[in-house]
């Protein structure tokens, strides 16, 4: 009866409808400058002002527009009350009741399995830019050498504690260690391999990367603007859930503050990094104006369907010989036609 009861509850709980979200009702998740509790209205609004993906009541994930936040707040001063439409990164849209009440909403079906990077690694909730360039501030933090993981895994009580989850955590990173791409084994639990593909995947996709498993495009590139090896870094997981760009975070340079932020997705799921979330170097934009110009349009101007018309625009001006020969005898695209050709799109 009791798992009846359960169910229902978790059936009730499904989406975030605007009875989920009354005015003080806490999340479970803080606010990483203050430290203090987020409502749930308080949380949605923050991440919708930092490009922190939501999970839809289907299990994908989706970013809403920044650039709703005011639309979001005026909703949210209504109580909220009845459902509101937003725009998406990628030009979609979203309603409030596609979204799913996860666990940092406040739903019951809370993890069972605590196998997240903020159940098994000790860290502070600290906003990273805080960190600066500061080595003694992030290994305050929590944070630790790099090539220290795997052992930070093996060794972990809160992994090793997990039984049979925790074994194959602890297998998957040493297959990683001895250079293979890691196999899952075939004796788990639906829930159980759930839990490995969306929690452990953040700090065993890491340690792939230190280890030279994970092969992406242009890493050789990669290993020559880090300019050191990759286990010297010190590695900062967040213990925050709702970190909008990154799920660990390292230190390059002391000198520059240059820094590298990986963000872990499972399975080919997971919305790419908020690019409104990248913080661009002041070294980089003095160094680079124009690209930093192209970049700073890119994060400011238009939706996922109208920012490559903006950006069309920018190089029609800044760069005209990059422009295709089809394209520029309808550039510059006015404001008319940009918004004509969006609300036609699908």
């Amino acid at each position: 009866m009791r798992d009846l009861i359960d169910s229902l509850d978790r059936l009730q709980e499904a989406n975030l409808s605007a009875a989920e979200m009354p005015a003080k009702k806490l999340s479970n998740v803080s606010d990483p400058k203050t430290g203090e509790t987020l409502t749930r209205a308080g949380l949605f609004l923050w991440k919708v002002i930092n490009s922190s993906p939501f999970i839809t009541v289907d299990g994908e994930e989706v970013t809403i527009d920044p650039k709703e936040a005011r639309k979001v707040r005026t909703w949210i001063n209504t109580g909220p009350v009845g459902t509101i439409v937003m725009k998406t990164i990628d030009g979609g849209e979203v309603k409030n009741t596609q979204l799913q009440k996860t666990t940092e909403f406040g739903s019951k079906e809370s993890q069972s399995i605590a196998i997240k990077p903020s159940d098994v690694f000790p860290s502070q909730d600290i906003d990273v830019e805080k960190f600066g360039t500061s080595m003694e501030a992030m290994m305050k933090a929590g944070a630790f050498p790099a090539n220290q993981l795997y052992s930070k895994i093996s060794n972990n009580p809160a992994i090793v504690n997990l039984g049979r989850v925790g074994d194959a955590v602890i297998y998957m990173a040493k297959q990683i260690t001895q250079g293979h791409a890691p196999e899952i084994p075939k004796d788990l639990t639906a829930e159980e391999l759930k839990a490995i593909e969306l929690y452990a995947s953040e700090y065993l996709g890491v340690l792939s990367v230190i280890h030279n498993v994970a092969q992406f495009d242009k890493r050789e590139g990669f290993m020559k603007w880090v300019g050191q090896d990759l286990g010297s870094l010190l590695l900062y997981l967040p213990k925050a859930s709702n970190n909008p760009i990154a799920d660990s975070y390292s230190l390059l340079n002391r000198a520059t503050g240059n820094a590298l932020a990986i963000s872990s997705k499972a399975a080919g799921k997971g919305a790419p990094p908020a690019l409104t979330s990248l913080k661009i170097p002041n070294l980089v934009k003095k160094k680079y104006p124009e690209a930093w110009e192209f970049i700073n349009v890119a994060q400011t101007q238009g939706t996922g369907k109208t920012q490559p018309f903006y950006l069309m625009n920018w190089l029609h001006e800044n760069a005209p010989e990059s422009v295709l020969t089809v394209y520029r005898r309808y550039l510059p695209w006015d404001e008319k036609t940009i918004q004509a050709v969006s609300a036609n799109l699908s």
